[in-house]
């Protein structure tokens, strides 16, 4: 069982260093002398309240299934590391049916999402005949996360390999890179991969990519294939709601199903049917289905997007902007840049700041301590209203037509506008 072994301190160091982010305290991160761990010992020097903690904890006991076994409160007892992974071991060892997966929440709050560990085993065991044989994992995503979990916890399991987690806060890629050998299997995110491709990094000849949490970009896909051709690059199609619903080798080419997955669609809308559990999910993505079974992924049916990993709902984050208390009105965009997705803030104030500069950099400290978990704006322009176009309605905008105040900071104001000459409204398009 993983949980016997050091595979549950890794979770609950992952599960840890979530909870720092999210509180924005990354500078915390990123010092090689700062354990996690150390949160459950000693969680003031974090910043983390006796309430904090009973909510990390509930968290906790959530994923680990304690409120089946009644061992939750012994978590408040025993704060500490060796303590809270003897109490998951305990309660394990007498109900091992279920884990628990937070989504990435990043805008709306992380979700529990309850999975039978039968299902999950089930898909780490399918991949395991399935692809190429590996003999080591290194692993670029954190294991409390349902991605990380299957393939960095139970798939090396099931195939009695080690496994190798990097953490990319305190490690360049050009370091642990060096550390990769033939026959690695090589667990990662699409912005990691995308990164490996820009800084041209050399990978082994043989090695087993994997790719999930959001479409890996064709060029990206394209390239690793065509430069390591002895080399398998696998894309994984699925959620913290789902786990792995479909999966490909081949660029350009449908995904195919699990064996295990059966898609209903109705009214443009795609149902998947486990067969080992009877779950059904309401797929939030578009999904054509071809002749053959395989299916097309043609992009999300809502106003979600993904960046790094985290699910960002644009209307809920531009919501949470206007949570500062000079905010009055929020927009958030999104488009692509270099293959990436980028943010863009447009933020109506209540009143103009005597010292705009300064205002700014307080802003990005609240981003940072408020919203630490969501990729950092590639810009953000702050006016005296949103920018709206024919009969008031909101429209986008062009940063290039805004003043640069500092950073990616640049201003809408009035005052500002006038002394270069150009009209407020000449920044719509």
């Amino acid at each position: 069982m993983w949980w016997q072994k050091e595979g549950l301190e890794q979770w609950l160091r992952d599960f840890l260093r979530d909870a720092l982010r999210r509180r924005g305290v990354n500078s915390l991160l990123s010092d090689q002398q700062t354990d996690p761990l150390d949160l459950l010992s000693d969680p003031r020097s974090f910043g983390f309240s006796s309430l904090d903690m009973v909510q990390l904890a509930s968290r906790f006991a959530a994923c680990m299934g304690l409120d089946r076994t009644g061992l939750s409160d012994l978590l408040l007892a025993r704060r500490s590391a060796k303590g809270w992974c003897d109490v998951a071991r305990r309660s394990r060892q007498i109900n091992d049916q279920e884990m628990g997966f937070y989504s990435s929440g990043s805008t709306s709050g992380p979700k529990l999402h309850r999975h039978q560990s039968g299902k999950l085993l089930a898909e780490a065991e399918y991949f395991v005949r399935a692809l190429p044989v590996f003999r080591r994992t290194v692993c670029v995503v954190p294991s409390h996360h349902i991605y990380g979990f299957i393939w960095g916890i139970l798939l090396p399991a099931e195939n009695k390999v080690p496994c190798i987690f990097i953490d990319t806060d305190d490690t360049l890629p050009t370091s642990w890179a060096r550390q990769l050998k033939d026959h690695d299997m090589i667990v990662a995110i699409p912005d990691t991969w995308q990164l490996l491709m820009e800084l041209d990094i050399q990978l082994p000849d043989h090695f087993v990519g994997i790719s999930s949490t959001a479409a890996l970009p064709a060029a990206t896909a394209d390239f690793f294939r065509s430069r390591y051709p002895a080399a398998t690059m696998a894309e994984i199609y699925g959620s913290s709601e789902t786990a792995g619903l479909a999966w490909r080798t081949v660029s350009n080419s449908g995904f195919t199903l699990l064996p295990w997955w059966q898609l209903n669609q109705l009214h443009q809308q795609t149902t998947a049917v486990s067969s080992i559990t009877d779950e059904q999910h309401l797929l939030q993505d578009k999904i054509e289905i071809a002749a053959d079974g395989s299916i097309t992924v043609c992009g999300r049916t809502d106003r979600v997007i993904q960046i790094a990993g985290h699910n960002i709902d644009l209307d809920t984050l531009a919501e949470e902007l206007t949570k500062h208390p000079d905010v009055e009105a929020a927009k958030v965009l999104h488009e692509p840049q270099d293959n990436n997705l980028r943010l863009d803030y447009f933020l109506a104030l209540r009143k103009e700041p005597g010292n705009l500069q300064h205002w700014c950099l307080g802003f990005s400290r609240w981003l940072e301590q408020n919203l630490g978990d969501i990729p950092a704006p590639a810009s953000v322009v702050v006016a005296d209203e949103l920018p709206r176009g024919i009969l008031s309605k909101s429209v986008t905008w062009n940063i290039k037509q805004y003043d640069a105040v500092i950073g990616v900071y640049r201003s809408g104001f009035p005052a500002l506008k006038t002394d270069v000459g150009i009209d407020k409204t000449s920044g719509l398009r």
